[in-house]
C-alpha cells in the first residue's frame, strides 16, 4: 500500500522561534559511523575497534547522540537538536559511554499510585549513537564528593524490573503489543532472579488483556504461591472490541527471596487472553552484582531526594567507578572513596531523583553492533521549502520524478525538497525510527518562516506503513523494514477507539501532547487535510 499524505498548513499569526534548530547539522562533514545499542548500559569501544571503523587517531574520536528513547511528543517540553556530543571516559586504549535504550523509566504516578512506571519505545529496539573525528573530544568531568554532614546513610537502593514481550497486536491496529497467551495454558509461571533483594515493602503490578464474548474472566497473579492480585474482567460485547484490560498493583509486604516465583493464571480457557506485562519496584542492597556478566549497576535512592546523602557500596574494589548518568548526554564521574571493601560518596541534597552506575572496570564490557558509515547529511541547512517528499531510498527516483513535475506544473510550489526517512532520523531523533521525528523535521521549517509565503505547505509520505513499526510480530517480522515510513498509532490498541494519525505530522502547537489528547491540545496548530 502507498501512503500518500498532503497537507496544508494554517499558520498561527505569532512566528515561532527557528534558533531552537542549528545552522548547519553536525553530520554535514567529516567522518560518521552510526552504531547501536539493544538496552541501556554501560559500553566500550577500544582502539582496535575504532581503528578497524577507520578512524586513524582515536585520541580524537567523540560519541554523538541521546540514545533510543521516544521522542517526547510534547513540543512544550524541552528540546534537543541534531546529534550533540556526549561526554565519554577514556581509558588506556579504549573508550566508556552511557548509552540508552528503547526502554525508558520513571518515577511517576500510575492510578494515583507513586511508582516506577517504563515506556518501550513503539519505533525502536535500538539505541543509536555516531562516532565521528570530525568533532572535539567531549571528557567526562568529575564531581567532587559533597563532604561530611550528610543526613542520610544509603546502604540499599530502589531498584525496577520489567517481563515484557512484545510479539502479539490483537487489533492490527495501535501501538502496544502483548506477550504469553493464555487460551489454552491457563497457568503460567515466571521466574525472577533478584540478588540482594531485601524484606523491606515493594511493589508489583500487571497488566492483562482478554476477549471472551458474553462471559466474565478472571485473573490472578501469586508470588511464591501468595495471592498478590485478582480481579475480573467484564467483556465489552462489542465486536470491534478485540480486549479488555485488567491493569493493578500491589505493595509487596513480607520475606522475599532472590529467586522469585510468579504465577499468573486465568480462567475461563479458550478465550482470546495475554499478558502485557509484569513489573517488580524493591529495595536491594548496594553493592557490587554480576547481573547477567554484565560490568555495571545502576542505582538510585527516592528516600535521598532532598537529603544530603552519602551512598556506601559493599564488595568495592579499587577497579571500580561511580558516573552520575542523571543527565544522559552529560554524565559526570563522581569522587570516591575506597574503605577496605566499601565504597563511598556524598552527594548535596536536591529534589532530583538521581541515577548513577558503579562501573566495574576489570570486567568485561559489550562492543556496541556497528551499523555502518554514513553519507554526509546536512537537513538542518535546507532553504525554506513549500513541499517535503519524505521517501525511502528505493523510491528517490520516482520521488525525484514526482518532485520535478511539480517544480514544473503546481503553481502553488516553488521549491519542493526529497528526503529518505533515514537522513531524518539521523538528524531529528538521534538515528532511531520515530514519527515524532518527521514532524520535528517539519517544524523546524515552520518555525522558520518569516512569513506565510515561505512556511511549509505540503508534506507527502512516498511509501508504505504498517501498525507495527518495529516487525516484532509473525504478520510482520520477514518484512524488510527500508521501504516503509513509520505510522503513527493511538495509545488505544484494544477497540474501535484506536486509530493511525496521519494529522499528527501537521501539529505544530507547543501544546501538542500524546496520542490521547493529541487533537484537543492542538487547537493552536490548525491545519487543513487533502487526501
Amino acid at each position: 500500500m502507498l501512503i500518500l499524505l498532503l497537507s496544508c498548513l494554517t499558520l498561527m499569526t505569532a512566528l515561532a522561534d527557528g534558533s531552537l534548530y542549528a545552522p548547519q547539522s553536525a553530520l554535514s562533514t567529516g567522518k560518521w559511523v552510526k552504531i547501536r545499542v539493544e538496552e541501556t548500559g554501560i559500553y566500550k569501544l577500544t582502539y582496535t575497534e575504532l581503528r578497524r571503523m577507520g578512524f586513524a587517531d582515536p585520541d580524537k574520536v567523540s560519541i554523538h547522540g541521546y540514545g533510543g528513547w521516544m521522542l517526547d511528543e510534547n513540543f512544550s517540553v524541552p528540546y534537543i537538536d541534531d546529534v550533540p556530543a556526549t561526554a565519554v571516559w577514556r581509558g588506556n586504549d579504549y573508550l566508556l559511554f552511557y548509552a540508552k535504550g528503547p526502554v525508558r523509566w520513571q518515577y511517576g504516578e500510575r492510578s494515583n499510585v507513586p511508582q516506577f512506571i517504563h515506556e518501550n519505545n513503539p519505533y525502536s529496539t535500538y539505541g543509536y549513537y555516531f562516532v565521528t573525528d570530525e568533532t572535539p573530544v567531549k571528557p567526562m568531568t568529575s564531581i567532587a564528593s559533597a563532604g561530611n554532614g550528610a543526613s542520610l546513610q544509603i546502604r540499599t537502593f530502589d531498584d525496577y524490573m520489567v517481563y515484557e514481550k512484545d510479539q502479539v497486536s490483537v487489533n492490527n491496529s495501535g501501538r502496544e503489543l502483548f506477550g504469553e497467551s493464555f487460551e489454552t495454558i491457563t497457568t503460567q509461571n515466571f521466574s525472577f532472579a533478584i540478588p540482594g533483594i531485601t524484606d523491606e515493602p515493594g511493589r508489583v503490578a500487571f497488566r492483562f488483556i482478554s476477549k471472551a464474548t458474553g462471559s466474565v474472566g478472571s485473573v490472578k497473579l501469586s508470588i511464591a504461591g501468595n495471592e498478590m492480585m485478582s480481579g475480573t474482567i467484564r467483556i465489552d460485547n462489542d465486536i470491534y472490541t478485540t480486549g479488555v484490560e485488567y491493569s493493578s498493583s500491589a505493595v509487596w509486604n513480607g520475606s522475599k527471596s532472590e529467586n522469585t516465583a510468579v504465577t499468573v493464571s486465568y480462567n475461563p480457557s479458550g478465550h482470546r487472553s495475554y499478558l502485557d506485562y509484569i513489573t517488580f519496584q524493591m529495595k536491594r542492597e548496594l553493592k557490587s552484582y554480576a547481573q547477567n556478566g554484565k560490568p555495571y549497576t545502576f542505582f538510585r535512592s527516592l528516600a535521598a531526594r532532598n537529603n544530603v546523602s552519602t551512598f556506601t557500596i559493599g564488595n568495592a574494589t579499587a577497579d571500580m567507578l561511580v558516573f552520575d548518568v542523571t543527565d544522559g548526554l552529560n554524565p559526570v564521574l563522581m569522587e570516591t572513596a575506597l574503605s577496605g571493601s566499601e565504597l563511598s560518596f556524598t552527594i548535596s541534597a536536591s529534589a532530583t531523583l538521581r541515577e548513577f552506575v558503579l562501573v566495574d572496570l576489570s570486567r568485561t564490557f559489550t562492543t556496541p553492533e556497528t551499523v555502518g558509515q554514513l553519507a554526509n547529511q546536512n537537513l538542518h541547512a535546507l532553504p525554506q521549502t513549500d513541499m517535503v517528499i519524505l521517501a525511502p531510498r528505493a523510491f528517490v527516483g520516482e520521488a525525484n520524478r514526482l518532485a520535478n513535475y511539480h517544480r514544473t506544473n503546481n503553481p502553488n510550489v516553488n521549491h519542493v525538497t526529497v528526503v529518505t526517512p533515514e537522513q531524518v532520523y539521523n538528524e531529528f531523533a538521534s538515528g532511531a525510527p520515530d514519527a515524532t521525528a518527521i514532524r520535528r523535521f517539519m517544524k523546524m521549517f515552520y518555525d522558520r518562516r518569516t512569513s506565510d509565503a515561505d512556511a511549509p505547505k505540503f508534506l507527502l509520505l512516498f511509501g508504505a506503513g504498517s501498525y507495527d513499526n518495529r516487525r516484532l510480530t509473525d504478520v510482520w517480522r520477514k518484512v524488510a523494514a527500508e521501504n516503509y515510513i513509520v505510522t503513527y498509532q493511538s495509545q488505544n490498541s484494544l477497540d474501535s477507539g484506536s486509530y493511525l494519525l496521519e494529522d499528527y505530522f501537521r501539529f505544530f502547537g507547543y501544546n501538542s501532547g500524546g496520542s490521547n489528547n493529541i487533537i484537543e491540545n492542538n487547537k493552536s496548530g490548525k491545519a487543513c487535510l487533502h487526501g
